[in-house]
């Protein structure tokens, strides 16, 4: 049956009106009650950044370090990944984990991919340890259709992704905030796949309902930090510390205040269209710290996350 199409006054052909789209982004506490619903995403300026000094990610091997960098221990150690492997993290710290820290690591880094970001993997093919054995192939969508709500599960590869990335407040350790906690100030949504609009239209919907999936903050940010703290061990920018990591108790979940040390960099969101993620470690002189800076699907228009590492020593630095 041909497509039914509103006529205007003069008796030309309109399209019909396009489908709203309302993304539904909901953040859980660790015990599984909600934090927070967030209706819409920050609208934010976007800059093409500069790749001067920006280290390739793409396949790296450092030199080995000989024992855990989160705990110094020297037993039955492995290789770490900078950034997470199932994301194509191929920068690589040969036998720099312990098996106890190692696990630690692996069980945020697995909540975070097996959340919203599941999906994405799915659909751009990166790689997995057990080649996604077990994953869902189809997503849930909700959508409206002429005053009914209805549902449909939808292949990945014809799903409209929608990934969610929060927006922290700067690092209380800046701030001089009392509570340690992670504030949440908004969420950026980064699409992948047909548009929402192309799908709403074959199914002949006035609304779609995007929902994200039960992702945890605290993981996400626990996560960053474990990134920038292995990359500044791998450029030897760690030894400019003074003492260790003030970072490292937040990794290892010995402490509860990874926003005392991570946040997102307020300011033009900048893309880098050769690169997968973005990590780069730089001195704060004013302040006397050393941060990193995270950057994940760089090559889309994602916020840019801080993680202060530790305090620079007083000379040299």
């Amino acid at each position: 049956m041909p497509e039914e199409r509103q006529r205007d006054n003069v008796g030309s052909v309109s399209e019909p009106p396009k489908p709203k789209i309302h993304t539904s982004i909901t953040i859980y506490r660790a015990d599984g009650s909600v934090f927070q619903r967030v209706g819409s995403s920050i609208k934010s300026e976007i800059l093409e950044g500069s790749l001067e000094g920006v280290e390739n990610l793409a396949r790296r091997n450092y030199p080995p370090v000989g024992h855990c960098i989160y705990c110094r221990a020297t037993d039955n150690l492995s290789r770490e990944h900078i950034i997470p492997f199932g994301i194509k993290g191929n920068a690589v710290l040969p036998a720099a984990s312990c098996a106890r820290c190692r696990n630690i690591t692996a069980s945020f880094e697995r909540e975070v991919l097996r959340g919203s970001m599941r999906a994405v993997r799915l659909r751009l093919k990166l790689q997995s340890r057990k080649k996604h054995e077990g994953a869902p192939l189809t997503e849930r969508l909700r959508f409206t259709r002429n005053g009914v709500s209805e549902t449909i599960d939808l292949p990945i590869e014809r799903f409209p992704i929608r990934l969610p990335f929060l927006k922290f407040s700067p690092p209380r350790f800046l701030t001089v905030g009392e509570n340690s906690g992670l504030n949440i100030t908004g969420v950026a949504t980064i699409s992948f796949g047909p548009r929402p609009e192309i799908v709403g239209k074959e199914l002949g919907a006035q609304e779609l309902v995007l929902q994200s999936h039960r992702d945890s903050p605290v993981s996400f940010a626990r996560m960053i930090a474990k990134i920038g703290y292995a990359m500044a061990y791998a450029l030897g920018e760690i030894d400019r510390l003074e003492g260790p990591s003030l970072v490292i108790p937040s990794i290892l979940g010995d402490v509860d205040d990874i926003g005392q040390w991570v946040g997102t960099l307020t300011g033009p969101i900048r893309k880098y269209p050769a690169l997968l993620h973005r990590v780069e470690i730089h001195p704060d002189r004013d302040r006397r710290v050393l941060v990193a800076e995270v950057q994940l699907f760089s090559n889309s228009e994602t916020p840019t996350y801080q993680v202060i590492l530790g305090h620079l020593k007083s000379t040299g630095y």
